[in-house]
């Protein structure tokens, strides 16, 4: 890959996460990729998270993210983004719902050689949830 590491990034969510392209994970990403999940636990290697994705593609095939500002030091970028679809697929054994959601994310990527070499990710589940249905929150709106 060519290009400054926010180029990479950027053109990895639009052809992987936002094109629902699974054999682009392959293209951006290195060999030995990490993905760091918060409470979703550690993946590694590629076909794992583009696995991940694709469940959550299937839930959501309309998975758009739409980047909201960014900082890049060094083999570091990290971005945050507002993830929106529309719940028409089973989602992690969830029924579909047919309701739009919308969360956000925090997502920091290190890259190596052009490649993302490994990510982290912040991202609103219960807020997913609690617009699918199935998480009623402890604290009041």
């Amino acid at each position: 890959m060519a290009g400054s590491n926010i180029e990479v990034v950027r053109a990895f969510i639009r052809e992987f996460f936002n094109g629902h392209d699974p054999a682009a994970a392959e293209r951006f990403c290195t060999a030995d990729y990490v993905f760091h999940a918060g409470s979703l636990g550690v993946r590694n290697g590629v076909k794992p998270y583009a696995e991940g994705v694709a469940k959550l593609t299937k839930g959501l095939p309309d998975l758009h993210a739409s980047e909201q500002g960014y900082v890049e030091a060094g083999d570091l970028v990290a971005i945050r983004y507002v993830v929106q679809g529309t719940h028409r697929g089973e989602l992690w054994g969830i029924a579909p719902t047919g309701r739009a959601v919308r969360w956000e994310a925090n997502i920091f990527y290190r890259i190596d050689g052009g490649r993302i070499a490994e990510q982290w990710a912040i991202e609103d589940w219960a807020g997913l949830f609690q617009q699918i249905g199935v998480f009623d929150p402890p604290f009041p709106k």
